[in-house]
Formats: C-alpha cells, structure tokens, sequence
C-alpha cells in the first residue's frame, strides 16, 4: 500500500533527497517514489528551491497516474497541485500555474471542515490572477482567502503554521495590490496586519518592505530606507539560510530601491 510505505532517506540516514526521487523516477519505482514525494516537496519549498519543486510534484502527479487507487491519494494530489502551483507561480510559468490550478478546481474541499486547505487554494488563484494583471478578480479571491483564514484560525484540524504564512500573504498581496492602484493608506493597513500575523523573520520583512514601498511613494524615503536596513539585518540574524536570502532578494525592495534612486 502507497500509504505505509517508509520514507526513503538518503544513505545518510537524513531526509529524502532529490537525487533519490530522480532515480526512483527513472527506475518506474512509482509506489517508493509517492512515498517520499509530499515530505521531499515540504523541504525543498523551505529551502526555496521552485524548480527542483515543480520537478518533485510533477514526478508525484506521474506516478499517481501509473499506480492503482489508494485511499490517500486525494489528498497528496491535492498536496502535489498545490507545490506546482506554488513553484510554478514563483518561476513565472505561467502555463504551467494555471493548469495546475485548473486540476485544483476540480477536486472537492469541504470549507467547512477545511477551511485553511480552502484558504490556501484561494490565495493561489490570487497569486495569478494578480500576476496576470487582474486585480479585481485578485482582490475577490483574497477577500475569500482572508474569511476562510480568520475561520480555520479557530479550527480543530488546522496546519497552525501554513496557516499563518498564508494568512501573512494574503494582506502582503493585498497591500501590494493596493500600491498598484495607489491606494497607500489601505496598503499601509495591509502591511500592519501582514507583519502582526507573520508567523517567522522572512516574512517580517516582507511586511516591512511593502510598508518602506508605501513611505518611498508618500516622500518618506529617510524612512523607507531604515526600514529596509532593519528588515535585511533581521533577515540576516534570524538563520533562516536559503529561504532567507531568497525572500531578501525576491522582496520587493529592491523596487524600493530603484524608486529611491529616481526620488533623490
């Protein structure tokens, strides 16, 4: 059964690796491979590795497909969609993220026994919509996300911390939704919130830059720039290794930058 399977680790004895997803892969080990698919994809999305993600999830989504049925597998294609999705998004292959999303669209969550797995798909619909230049649409999927986030916040069967980071992002985007249309003040509030509900360091100061974008844009660029300062100090204290130097160079301050330079 795919569902009992160990975990395969590297010669180690450490967590499963990506060398060994591959030649599980390409031996046409489907049932060895699902086995360590979902926890291999939760490492790499830590260790901010999208491609080597979307590769992992796709690989999982094969061997689903080359396997029979078995009672978890709803719920790890569910899992597996959603890292495409997420690392497609984060590569902008855009292709590649809606038809992920569409394959989300036609598996049934119950929001009310999973109201942050519902959250999450929003926020992802989000996500492109946003990147495709929807804001609207963008704004609506979020509106839901946050409603279905403040609900699982009280939920027995909650992921506490995918909860939290989505519930970060959800008021990031939004604030940065609201620069797009220049609408600072309520991007402002979308930063606040974003940093009160950040649940690590990176996204702190990812927080902290949409609130610098917004002080850069209203002619506070002394201020902007301490909080840029602080947030890439915190960034480099906090140990978060890959992850944090991914976020530091992914986050919109380096916008912030360019925008200060044509200030000055």
């Amino acid at each position: 059964s795919k569902a009992v399977l160990p975990y395969e680790r590297d010669p180690e004895g450490g967590a499963p690796t990506y060398r060994r997803a591959f030649h599980l892969r390409e031996a046409g080990a489907h049932e060895e491979l699902l086995a360590i698919v979902h926890d291999l994809s939760e490492r790499l999305r830590n260790g901010a590795h999208p491609h080597r993600r979307a590769k992992v999830a796709g690989w999982g989504l094969e061997a689903l497909s080359a396997t029979p049925p078995g009672p978890d597998d709803a719920a790890l294609r569910r899992s597996l969609l959603e890292a495409l999705a997420d690392a497609a998004d984060r590569l902008g292959e855009r292709e590649d993220q809606r038809a992920a999303l569409d394959e989300l669209g036609d598996l049934d969550i119950d929001v009310d026994e999973e109201p942050a797995a519902a959250a999450h798909v929003y926020l992802l619909h989000a996500r492109h919509a946003a990147a495709d230049g929807q804001l609207g649409l963008a704004r609506g999927f979020l509106r839901n996300a946050r409603e279905l986030g403040e609900r699982a916040a009280g939920h027995r069967s909650t992921e506490r911390k995918r909860l939290a980071a989505d519930r970060a992002e959800v008021e990031r985007l939004a604030g940065e939704l609201a620069i797009e249309v220049g609408d600072y003040g309520r991007a402002s509030e979308h930063a606040s919130r974003a940093h009160a509900l950040a649940p690590d360091a990176v996204a702190r100061a990812l927080a902290r830059n949409i609130e610098a974008e917004v002080e850069i844009h209203e002619g506070r660029v002394g201020s902007a720039l301490r909080k840029l300062a602080a947030a890439r100090r915190n960034l480099r204290r906090s140990g978060g290794g890959r992850a944090a130097r991914a976020a530091a160079r992914a986050a919109p301050s380096r916008r912030c930058w360019r925008r200060t330079a044509r200030a000055r």
